[in-house]
């Protein structure tokens, strides 16, 4: 089985090319995450990794298109792009986001390989399926097999999870912390409900990643109408100064979110909101922390209220 890595979520403004933010490792004995960045030293780079976790000659690096221009001529391994630019080597095209499902149509270097229906909704799970096509036809998996595969595959857990429906109210958890991430859920959460409030409830990940990427949050959150950051979720880092989730909230709000603030950690954020949301809102519960503990207590006191807890 042959060995392949997938890059994602590269940003721009995080310490240039080099100092990558998510990459993804699939290797032949299991799935391996490893983080470049914020969570390290500063010292490892994306290069370091293609190199140290292959042998010379093997593995393929899997891009999602994006940003991605400034690496390829140092990268000394077989690549794959895919995306939704005309340059990706696999492409979605004709993408039709309905509802909360997704289609479009997968071309591999301009060959039409066929049409590709997901059950969950979404640009981002658009690229992630993509990825997932790369991957099967690398390993001579038949197409129509795959797009079943993808059919059948109904999301998992804290991606764009709606974990109640009561008085009107739809709750709904995901995992993103990423600002490419957050930008893609918001976008998807936009599209599925249009004519909704929106709110989301963010925890910031991390000092390290808060610190790093903290001028791309500052622009992330724009198709929310209501936006509470809460405390910065740990994660067993020790605090930075001067790195705050008030200062977070405060620049966002400096950037053009009109509708922004800053919840403290010791504040009842469930009872806070079962008190402020109204029928027809949307929640979100975002981050890759605790933040889902409270979507399901807002769940169970919503149901308190409509007299069904």
């Amino acid at each position: 089985m042959p060995e392949i890595l997938r890059v994602r979520n590269i940003s721009k403004t995080f310490g240039g090319v080099e100092a990558l933010k998510d990459v993804n490792i699939h290797v032949e004995k299991g799935s391996i995450t490893g983080l470049i960045g914020p969570n390290g030293s500063g010292k490892t780079t994306l290069f370091n990794v293609i190199a140290g976790f292959y042998k010379p000659d093997s593995g393929e690096v899997l891009f999602e298109d994006e940003n991605i221009q400034g690496l390829l001529p140092r990268v000394k391994k077989r690549l794959v792009t895919y995306g939704f630019s005309a340059q990706a080597d696999f492409q979605a095209r004709d993408v039709a986001l309905s509802g909360l499902s997704a289609s479009y149509r997968a071309f591999y270097r301009g060959r039409d390989l066929g049409p590709v229906r997901r059950p969950i909704p979404g640009w981002h799970n658009v690229l992630n399926s993509l990825a997932a096509i790369a991957v099967g036809q690398e390993l001579d998996l038949d197409f129509s097999a795959i797009c079943r595969g993808l059919e059948e595959m109904t999301g998992v857990q804290r991606r764009f999870q709606i974990k109640e429906e009561m008085a009107g109210v739809t709750v709904i958890d995901d995992y993103g912390h990423h600002p490419n991430e957050i930008k893609a859920v918001l976008k998807t959460m936009a599209e599925c409900y249009p004519e909704r409030r929106r709110v989301v409830l963010f925890q910031p990940h991390r000092y390290t990643r808060t610190q790093a990427l903290f001028n791309d949050f500052t622009t992330a959150f724009y198709q929310s109408d209501v936006l509470v950051v809460t405390e910065i979720y740990a994660a067993s880092e020790p605090p930075i100064p001067g790195v705050q989730a008030d200062k977070l909230a405060a620049a966002i709000q400096a950037h053009g979110h009109g509708n922004t603030r800053y919840v403290p950690g010791d504040v009842d954020l469930a009872a806070l909101m079962v008190d402020e949301v109204r029928e027809g809102d949307v929640v979100l519960t975002l981050g890759a922390g605790n933040i889902w503990q409270v979507g399901e207590e807002l769940a169970r006191k919503l149901r308190e209220r409509s007299g069904e807890g």
